[in-house]
């Protein structure tokens, strides 16, 4: 299935940017999840999750773009939001305008942030002030 392919080139592509950082890693240390954190989970943290995703383009069985959208919030237990800015400014200045990245059996084509999200939350049962944004994320699988 392309979309399943497809979300799993954005998650590679996500989690190795997000991971990669090491200033983003003396943020949150290795709090980074996709999907959803772990109770056992320290904070902050970072979650990513697919929001939607949609089969822009095919053709025939060789390529296809697919266009992904993710919620990538940086969580804290209830408190200041001051720490959360911080880690919220990095991710932007990771994954915003990113392009043409070859991954294994395709490309992260491009990535825009779309809109920010400042909420109340609860992440593995723990009430949480989030910091968070919707980032389009453009894929292409390529087919040996």
């Amino acid at each position: 299935m392309a979309a399943a392919s497809a979300v799993g080139l954005a998650e590679e592509w996500l989690y190795a940017t997000l991971s990669g950082d090491t200033t983003l890693a003396g943020l949150v240390g290795s709090q980074i999840y996709a999907g959803e954190a772990p109770e056992s989970a320290s904070y902050p943290l970072i979650v990513f999750q697919l929001y939607s995703s949609l089969d822009a383009d095919g053709s025939g069985f060789a390529y296809y773009l697919t266009v992904n959208q993710y919620l990538v919030t940086a969580a804290d237990r209830v408190g200041s939001i001051a720490g959360l800015d911080t880690i919220a400014r990095r991710i932007f200045e990771l994954l915003h305008g990113q392009a043409n990245v070859v991954l294994t059996n395709g490309a992260m084509l491009a990535c825009q942030r779309e809109r920010n999200i400042t909420r109340p939350g609860v992440v593995a049962g723990v009430a949480t002030r989030e910091l968070a944004a919707i980032y389009q994320v453009v894929t292409q699988e390529v087919y040996p």
